[in-house]
């Protein structure tokens, strides 16, 4: 059955490309065309909105503080990063003993404090010389 439908239309299009080929080659150029048009669609929509660029966003707390501590490491010597690396060991994965919090993890925090309130001015800065028509925000 559905072998004859297919042979059907088979003859139906090769009848059609022998009579009328320019009309024939246009509508099939078109048709896939638009087959691909809407998948596009579809899949665009599927996919979500387009990624918003990281740097336009204000950043939270945690992210400045892996800021600061990347920042701390790069500025620090091996023997620092080690010694640092196994007192944050100690201080968080043995949790229940009483411990002071690392030295170098007071000064990661004052550091991502900085970060933050320096990334999100300018955030907010450029948020607000950002033109207010749809026309020119692109």
């Amino acid at each position: 059955m559905i072998v004859d439908s297919a042979q059907k239309l088979k003859r139906f299009f090769l009848r059609r490309l022998d009579s009328h080929p320019l009309s024939t080659s246009f509508v099939t150029v078109g048709t896939f065309t638009a087959a691909g048009v809407i998948t596009w669609n579809i899949l665009e929509y599927l996919e979500g909105p387009p990624d918003v660029d990281p740097t336009k966003q204000p950043i939270t707390l945690e992210e400045a503080r892996v800021r600061a501590m990347v920042e701390h490491a790069q500025i620090s010597n091996w023997r620092d990063n080690l010694d640092n690396a196994a007192a944050a060991q100690a201080h968080f994965m043995l949790p229940g003993r009483p411990m002071k919090k690392p030295d170098f993890m007071e000064e990661i925090d004052k550091r991502s404090l900085e970060i933050m309130k320096e990334h999100n001015s300018q955030v907010a800065k450029d948020t607000q010389r950002r033109p207010t028509t749809k026309i020119w925000s692109g």
